[in-house]
């Protein structure tokens, strides 16, 4: 259990401080009303005595549009996220289909074989199960189910 609550605040440091894509960790300091040297000692992996909040869990997501702490909580549960917002990427629901066969046959390929790593497996599932979602979107969209949005 120690073990992953290490993971998880080196995965929380690399998100607010190591991002090169995401905004300065002196940006997510001020959305969170905290001092920058504050956030960081929170952040430090190696500093067992300063914990950051769990009420800045999702403030901290938001700000940097990262999503990889949730991916990791929900992995750790035996759950996986589903982007509500995800789009279809082809003009058409046949070329959805067309772009899912290769996805889900290479995931089922692969998970026949014998030199299939978890990492790899792993990829080729969400690339496979993407490519059904978009199926799923298409179909709602074309049936007038619209976007469906879970609510607190």
């Amino acid at each position: 259990m120690l073990k992953k609550i290490n993971d998880f605040k080196l995965l929380m440091h690399r998100v607010v401080i190591e991002e090169p894509k995401g905004p300065p960790a002196k940006a997510v300091a001020e959305e969170l009303g905290k001092p920058q040297f504050t956030l960081y000692r929170e952040l430090n992996p190696d500093d067992d005595g300063a914990k950051l909040d769990a009420a800045h869990l999702l403030p901290i997501m938001l700000v940097t549009g990262d999503d990889r702490p949730l991916q990791f909580l929900a992995g750790h549960m035996g759950k996986r996220v589903v982007d509500m917002d995800r789009r279809p990427d082809a003009r058409d629901m046949a070329e959805e289909c067309l772009q899912a066969y290769p996805a889900v046959t290479a995931f089922v390929e692969a998970a026949r074989g014998d030199d299939a790593g978890l990492v790899g497996l792993g990829v080729l599932l969400e690339t496979a199960v993407g490519e059904l979602e978009d199926i799923y979107t298409r179909w709602r969209e074309q049936n007038g189910e619209g976007r469906s949005r879970v609510t607190a």
